[in-house]
């Protein structure tokens, strides 16, 4: 006996907040979480992220080609550090052109659907 008013109070307890759920969402306003910052569109937050990817990249790619031309004057005859010079050069340009590529995707993208 002791054990199902146990069980009773356990289910009253759970289900009985699911149940006033939709009164207490009902009475809840969402703010933009975004804040003020002129994003109310999806297209506005995915050019403010595309925008800042290219912002963010430009300089980390002038630093990792500065990287890969410092290993490869300072390679001497070890073909390794040479190797692995070039391979750093290659990589932040690949890293560039695919955050290009995003940005123009998402243009043409913009384009296409008509969106401003």
């Amino acid at each position: 006996m002791i054990h199902l008013i146990r069980m009773k109070k356990i289910f009253f307890s759970i289900v009985s907040p699911i149940l006033m759920f939709p009164i207490v969402a009902h009475a809840l306003t969402l703010e933009n979480p975004l804040g003020n910052t002129g994003v109310n569109s999806i297209s506005a937050l995915i050019d403010k992220i595309t925008t800042a990817l290219v912002e963010a990249a430009a300089p980390i790619v002038t630093i990792m080609v500065l990287v890969g031309a410092f290993k490869m004057l300072t390679a001497g005859d070890n073909e390794t550090k040479f190797q692995d010079g070039k391979k750093t050069i290659t990589y932040a340009v690949i890293g560039m052109a695919v955050v290009l590529l995003a940005k123009g995707i998402e243009l043409v993208i913009k384009d296409f659907f008509g969106v401003k």
